[in-house]
């Protein structure tokens, strides 16, 4: 499925037998790329929800749209609703795990909804090879998908893993980590002042 955007409403299009067919029609505020069967929705009071599910990747449930403040849920590639607007923001799933703000805390759901990790954070990443950068306060470390911290949260910056490596930031110098048997490594230490991700096995330093 592909967002488009009509006016400020967008909605979701899919090329189907040879022809473009209006799938769900817009009536979001604003519309993420479908990911792991999910599109992070933010919706307004007219928005599409429709009746239909899709059995071959979710059990049909009933979901409420709540009044209130206009908030970020989760629907499947039908319309329907599937995880309840009730996040601040949402971003992407992946690897089974999508990052949401309640407030000012950050933390992990899984696709039913449900929280995964017990501490919040003030800003989150992607998981991605199995952890995501998280910052706490003025410090950047990482998690695993259950929100279990990996080695120290002692650097300045950090970023998402990229061709199996994260670039990570202490003082003015960058250097890059890697998650490897369940151990956070500094596989490249900190010495250049600046860098990429990595991407098919280069990285610009």
């Amino acid at each position: 499925l592909a967002a488009v955007r009509k006016k400020d409403q967008w909605g979701f299009v899919a090329y189907q037998d040879g022809v473009l067919k209006e799938t769900i029609p817009p009536g979001f505020l604003r519309a993420k790329d479908f990911a792991e069967g999910l599109a992070a929705v933010e919706e307004s009071d007219d928005a599409p929800m429709t009746e239909e599910v899709e059995p071959a990747l979710f059990e049909e449930r009933e979901i409420q749209k709540p009044t209130g403040p206009v908030l970020w849920g989760y629907i499947i590639p039908s319309g329907k609703l599937w995880i309840p607007l009730k996040f601040a923001e949402a971003g992407n799933f992946l690897d089974g795990r999508a990052a949401v703000r309640e407030g000012r805390d950050w933390f992990f759901v899984d696709e039913q909804g449900n929280r995964v990790t017990p501490a919040r954070f003030d800003e989150v990443g992607v998981v991605q090879s199995g952890m995501a950068p998280v910052r706490t306060g003025d410090r950047w470390g990482f998690v695993d998908s259950e929100g279990n911290p990996i080695g120290k949260a002692d650097y300045d910056e950090t970023r998402e893993v990229r061709g199996g490596l994260a670039a990570v930031r202490k003082k003015d110098q960058w250097g890059f980590v890697a998650y490897q048997d369940g151990v956070l490594k500094e596989t490249i230490p900190p010495g250049f002042l600046r860098a990429k991700d990595f991407a098919e096995g280069l990285a610009a330093v």
